[in-house]
């Protein structure tokens, strides 16, 4: 497939599809029948590059051997350049669920995956980690729940699962990652958590500020990344 300019007679025919959303209203884009040159305009559009992406049956042959937008797809990469593709992990079955409540719970269902012989790569832990009182809902762990956190990823990669854990940049007024971003906050005047909310039962960290951000990586690393 060339990504060169090609001709075309003032005879030749040559069917363009035309495929994009506008959600104001119904778009309209003009052009004009080819002489030596086709040209197309759309005034929702003025200031955007068309880029009229060719291939014809005789010049790329579909792999599936029947028509298809493949060739359009190659010549779109070409222009792009190929995306990189995720680990082949990515693309399997993660297991989740409304959200298991014990670290006993996780390493029992990914045991039972592994004895059924269920191909699973991930699963994936959602709330409530922290307990089921919402002034603790953080980056934290239930010390009563996931006595060893630790221990509890290094079974789950013994079983040839990867682990994910959902995280939120909301926090109880108990939160241990709050305390530190208070203190931080105290000790810089750097304004880390949305006015407003301070005092309130959901404390809101302000994620475009560069320094919450930074303070905020180092609460989930302590007790996330640090585990495994």
């Amino acid at each position: 497939l060339s990504m060169q300019p090609f001709s075309m007679s003032a005879t030749e025919t040559v069917t363009v599809e035309l495929r994009y959303q506008c959600l104001s209203h119904l778009p309209r884009v003009y052009y004009r029948e080819p002489q030596n040159l086709i040209d197309m305009e759309a005034i929702e559009a003025q200031f955007i590059d068309y880029f009229l992406i060719y291939a014809p049956p005789d010049t790329y042959q579909s792999p599936v051997n029947q028509a298809s937008l493949d060739g359009v797809v190659q010549g779109y990469r070409l222009l792009t350049e190929a995306a990189p593709m995720y680990e082949l992990s990515c693309y399997g079955f993660w297991q989740c669920k409304e959200h298991y409540a014990s670290q006993q719970e996780i390493l029992q269902v990914a045991a039972e995956f592994r004895q059924r012989q269920l191909p699973v790569d991930a699963i994936v832990q959602d709330w409530r980690y922290w307990g089921d009182n919402s002034v603790n809902w953080g980056p934290q762990w239930d010390t009563q729940r996931y006595p060893d956190p630790k221990g509890m990823v290094n079974e789950l990669h013994g079983m040839n699962f990867y682990f994910m854990v959902s995280v939120w940049s909301k926090f109880g007024q108990n939160a241990t990652c709050l305390q530190y971003l208070r203190q931080q906050q105290n000790q810089t005047g750097n304004i880390e958590i949305i006015p407003g909310t301070e005092k309130s039962s959901s404390v809101w960290l302000d994620p475009y500020n560069a320094q919450a951000q930074l303070d905020y990586y180092h609460c989930i690393r302590a007790t996330m990344f640090d585990i495994g």
